[in-house]
């Protein structure tokens, strides 16, 4: 009764701050809150596959001046797709015109910046955008800002030997006249629509190539032409032309629009891209590539360590390298949970916590010596939080990195118990890290079924893909599954049986193998052989069982589990306890793993996709409806009123379709 008492206050109490919070944010805190910013960032590669491919090109605060509207376009990829055309002035004046696809992500985007404007109007107080200084020195209003040295020419420095240039470019400023430098391919140059051939003489267009290579010959297009090396570039100010550069090795065009004003000219290169197909085509492609994906893959070994401990709300006292750095061989990924990682009202109740990056350096500091890392992705929910690193020789070969949180706590949303998960793509192979921390209690086994099966169900990603869709899933955490006692063997016999090493009979005790016999969760994953004592509960910074008032039996709550899908390969080389670290009252549990990673072949995977589109259009020919008609023409004769006259029309099927007769 006194229990049910506390959950009723406890839970009123939780909907009036909220509410309070709400109303303060609403009518005393807006004002105080609605100073934004737009960041325009640049991209050195195309698509832009990590934040380390962005540099920061300018900043607009959003002031009462700052006007956004929207209007819609057509899709230059796809004539059947609108776009959605941005037009920003800025309280500058500056304009600026964005062009973006009609995807979820940009509809977002757009929602909170129409917010952004609209709280910034609303306000009588004058914003301070001071917080901006820290992007971009002491100014604080628009600012461009370089791109990287490697995308850059400055047009005004004639006879400065240029930079190498990647097959991407993405930008190259100009006065009113120089020396232009693109390469290493070719340029062409064609008049826009708004000049005439006259005003742009062709000998005025550019390709001097690094080391005086000569431009490589490329397909003419009719009103353009290519020009040979070491010729000036004039670009009289407020005129424009487009300019189209092949790349390397491929007959993709990428394209921009070269433009000249007071202070200098720049373009900026993309690709075009490629109109969609219809969606029976495209999923028949993927699904054939997928069932011949050995003819083009080649599986390559690659090394996981994943770790969890629950750390009971403890600041970081001790290092942690006995745990993840303690290996012969350095992984090439890291997977590392941690539950109760604060434990305070401020962590559950507004989600912010000074502990994680405390924990987060700790982690950085003990990874292997002998591996040079960065951090993937990091995700916390209140004290779930999971961090994953990776080799730097693998960082241009993880793709599609997503994080997603699911809450189960209190009312089956709050983030003290749930869990937290990071997938990507190595290379052609898809991998989801899960840190979990389900409900507490020995007598609770259906609770925490049931946070297992709502964060399998509730998980999903930005391409509606979810956790057990995945090549290789890990799923870590203090899952809390308990060993029962039983009449013969009391909780005191538990302790004495964990003591001698009697893990094989203390695990028929085991609610989490108990639950997966009974098929209620992690129905498909594997889990190594346990050979080692429970890690919980312990006397925080001992080796003693639990000595308390409740003297809760030991049991192996901290887990490490995982599935493949089929084709994939994943050998677990250890798994253990690391009973060195004694400052929580659980002790943290690691697994090594060799996993076979399927790395493509693009020129195999070229020949495979060819045979597939072959395939997919003799299938569309075949099964084309074809008729034909006895008669193109219909003739009645003189028609007279109340007249019925009749005409035979036959249509034949002669294609190899069957005929439906409704």
């Amino acid at each position: 009764y006194h229990f049910m008492v506390f959950i009723c206050v406890l839970v009123l109490f939780l909907f009036l701050f909220f509410w309070v919070w709400g109303f303060l944010e609403l009518f005393f805190w807006s004002d105080c809150l609605s100073c934004f910013s737009l960041f325009v960032l640049e991209s050195s590669g195309i698509p832009g596959n990590s934040n380390s491919h962005l540099s920061l090109d300018q900043t607009l605060p959003i002031r009462k001046q700052f006007q956004c509207s929207l209007r819609r376009a057509k899709s230059p990829s796809n004539l059947l797709d609108m776009d959605t055309v941005v037009d920003i002035t800025a309280d500058s004046g500056k304009q600026l015109v964005f062009e973006l696809p009609s995807t979820t992500e940009m509809a977002q985007f757009l929602s909170v910046l129409q917010k952004a404007v609209f709280h910034s109007q609303k306000s009588d107080a004058q914003a301070s955008f001071s917080w901006l200084d820290k992007y971009h020195g002491s100014q604080s209003s628009e600012r461009r800002v370089d791109p990287p040295v490697g995308n850059l020419l400055d047009l005004d420095m004639p006879g400065t030997a240029p930079p190498p240039l990647t097959d991407t470019p993405l930008a190259f400023f100009a006065g009113q006249s120089g020396t232009a430098t693109v390469g290493p391919s070719n340029v062409m140059a064609t008049v826009s629509e708004e000049h005439t051939a006259g005003q742009w003489p062709w000998s005025e267009i550019t390709a001097r190539l690094p080391g005086g290579q000569t431009p490589v010959a490329g397909p003419t297009l009719p009103g353009s032409g290519t020009t040979g090396s070491g010729q000036a570039l004039t670009l009289p100010a407020k005129k424009s032309i487009i300019a189209d550069r092949l790349l390397d090795g491929s007959s993709t065009l990428c394209s921009g629009t070269i433009s000249s004003g007071g202070d200098g000219a720049y373009v900026k290169y993309t690709v075009p891209q490629k109109p969609k197909q219809r969606r029976r085509d495209s999923s028949f492609v993927s699904l054939e590539l997928k069932k011949r994906e050995l003819e083009y893959t080649e599986v390559k070994p690659h090394k996981i360590f994943c770790g969890t401990w629950n750390v009971n709300g403890k600041p970081v006292t001790e290092g942690l390298h006995d745990w993840l750095g303690a290996d012969a061989d350095p992984p090439d990924i890291y997977a590392v949970g941690f539950q109760e990682l604060d434990l305070s009202a401020e962590a559950l109740l507004l989600n912010d916590s000074s502990r994680e990056d405390e924990w987060q350096r700790q982690v950085e500091l003990a990874l292997h010596k002998r591996g040079k890392y960065y951090k993937l992705r990091s995700m916390r929910l209140v004290g779930m939080f999971l961090i994953v690193c990776a080799h730097e020789k693998l960082k241009h070969f993880i793709t599609d990195v997503q994080a997603v949180a699911q809450g189960t706590g209190i009312l089956g949303l709050m983030g003290n118990k749930g869990g937290v998960s990071i997938r990507f793509n190595l290379h052609n192979t898809s991998i989801c890290f899960v840190n979990s921390h389900l409900a507490a209690h020995i007598e609770e086994v259906e609770r925490r079924n049931q946070d297992y099966n709502d964060i399998c169900n509730k998980v999903q990603f930005i391409n509606s893909q979810s956790i057990l869709e995945h090549d290789i899933v890990v799923w870590m955490g203090d899952l809390n599954y308990r060993l029962v006692p039983t009449g013969q063997r009391p909780e005191s016999k538990l302790k004495e049986m964990a003591q001698m090493g009697m893990f094989e009979e203390l695990l028929q005790h085991d609610q989490l193998i108990q639950q997966v016999k009974c098929h209620s969760v992690f129905q498909g994953f594997s889990e190594g052989a346990i050979n080692f004592k429970p890690t919980y509960k312990y006397d925080p910074g001992t080796d003693n069982w639990d000595s308390s008032e409740k003297a809760r039996p030991p049991a192996w709550c901290d887990r490490i589990l995982w599935k493949v899908s089929a084709g994939s390969i994943v050998d677990l080389q250890g798994y253990r306890c690391h009973p060195s670290l004694k400052l929580s009252d659980h002790k943290p549990v690691s697994a090594r793993f060799d996993v076979g990673i399927k790395v493509v072949d693009k020129t195999q995977r070229a020949v495979v996709l060819s045979d597939v589109h072959q395939r997919l259009d003799k299938i569309e020919n075949e099964t084309k409806p074809v008729v034909s008609l006895n008669t193109l023409d219909v003739v009645y004769k003189d028609v007279k009123f109340g007249d019925v006259q009749t005409e035979e029309l036959i249509v034949r099927n002669t294609g190899q379709v069957g005929s439906l007769h409704i």
